[in-house]
């Protein structure tokens, strides 16, 4: 049987030794694995930990540099903005060129290999938003961005997971479930995950959804709008 995510077949004909057998579909189980994990639409143990230890190295550079605390605050709401959008743009370019590939998740919308977001897309976002910080920001701007993105990562794909397979939620987490529902009936809608904000300023908010002024204000932070709710 070949494997989705490997276009190596898991068996052969011509290998014919038991040994020999053994060592290729183990080879070819490792080789399956690995490529799931990367390329598979799975929330494994190493994007918690890569997540959470790329936010802790960030947070260790606070206590061995002297920032300017006023800038770290700037850099907290930057990264914040920075976050959403990304959640946002993401999330409208899936629709609008990979809409086949995304089209699984809408047609099967609880199945968790659909849900989340393939390891390796995560690590490109690190690296490429991350770097752009380093040379266009302040360091402290930099290290905001270096713990809370992270941490913002690992909120978007327990948020996601929970609004297509929990029901019992607190309130931001209901509410943004239910935000994210809308966006099922309506697929031109509600592109934001942890925030409206972004849907209200490029004009693809539902009219099914209402935000306040007061929920805009601070609107790209995470959970925000959702909490006040």
């Amino acid at each position: 049987m070949n494997s989705p995510y490997c276009h190596i077949p898991c068996c052969n004909t011509n290998v014919r030794s038991p040994k020999r057998y053994y060592i290729y579909h183990h080879y070819i189980t490792t080789m399956n694995e690995i490529s799931r994990a990367i390329f598979g639409c799975y929330f494994y143990p190493q994007n918690v930990i890569f997540s959470l230890c790329f936010s802790g190295y960030n947070v260790l550079k606070l206590f061995t540099n002297d920032y300017n605390r006023y800038d770290l605050w700037v850099g907290f709401i930057v990264s914040s903005f920075v976050w959403t959008f990304i959640e946002y743009a993401t999330h409208r370019i899936l629709h609008a060129f990979f809409h086949k590939l995304h089209d699984k998740h809408h047609t099967r919308p609880s199945l968790v290999r659909y849900i989340h977001t393939p390891f390796f897309i995560h690590i490109l976002y690190y690296c490429t938003v991350y770097q752009m910080f380093r040379f266009t920001m302040k360091p402290e701007h930099t290290a905001m961005l270096g713990i809370f993105g992270p941490l913002y990562y690992l909120m978007f794909e327990m948020t996601h997971l929970t609004a297509h397979t929990s029901n019992e939620l607190l309130k931001p987490l209901a509410i943004a479930k239910q935000y994210h529902k809308i966006h099922h009936i309506e697929h031109n809608t509600n592109y934001g995950f942890t925030s409206p904000f972004w849907d209200w300023v490029f004009g693809t908010l539902s009219q099914q959804y209402t935000v306040t002024w007061y929920g805009l204000i601070l609107g790209p932070l995470p959970f925000y709008t959702f909490a006040i709710s």
